[in-house]
């Protein structure tokens, strides 16, 4: 049995994207090779959207209303599909009943092992964290936890006013992979 174990929620309406260990050739298209292998790394879970219609729901889960950061957005499926290899998560202005680096594709990376986080924008470091510095007052530490991994626009975030936003507004993701030290 893997003791490693992921949760993916899709917040269909900040993305991160865990995209682990650049190998795009063309940061305009959309990578279609079989994820890269890394010496003493084991890739242990991926979807790579190279199919056409909904992310696969063995996979994602969808929320749906207002649901986190005091966002003004109604999260909903049908702003999610996968269509020439990429993931789209589309936000888009509409009255709901109920309450140019943009072109350019980018390789978010983080490593997270026992002791730090490391977070990487096309290869270039931009952050580590000691994992015991992230104690919280009372002991606990929510980095050595389970997580969820959330694909995401946060429009609003925090109760912003995003209206301002020219919409519809797109966050195309071409893979999502996991990897474990072996």
């Amino acid at each position: 049995m893997n003791p490693f174990k992921i949760s993916a929620i899709l917040l269909a309406s900040f993305l991160f994207s865990a995209n682990t260990y650049s190998q795009l050739t063309d940061q305009y298209s959309p990578d279609f090779k079989n994820p890269k292998e890394i010496k003493g790394m084991k890739l242990v879970w991926n979807d790579e959207f190279n199919y056409n219609g909904k992310p696969d729901s063995s996979n994602w889960i969808f929320e749906n209303g207002f649901v986190r950061n005091e966002e003004l957005q109604w999260y909903k499926p049908g702003n999610a599909n996968c269509a020439n290899g990429l993931l789209t998560i589309e936000g888009r202005k509409e009255k709901i009943k109920n309450p140019d680096w943009t072109k350019k594709f980018h390789v978010w990376r983080m490593d997270w092992n026992k002791d730090t986080i490391s977070l990487f924008l096309d290869d270039q470091l931009l952050n580590t964290s000691l994992l015991n510095q992230t104690v919280n007052p009372d002991g606990f530490n929510p980095f050595l936890q389970a997580h969820f991994l959330l694909l995401n626009l946060a429009l609003g975030r925090n109760g912003g006013d995003p209206s301002k936003t020219s919409f519809p507004i797109k966050y195309e993701i071409d893979y999502v992979r996991v990897y474990q030290k072996k």
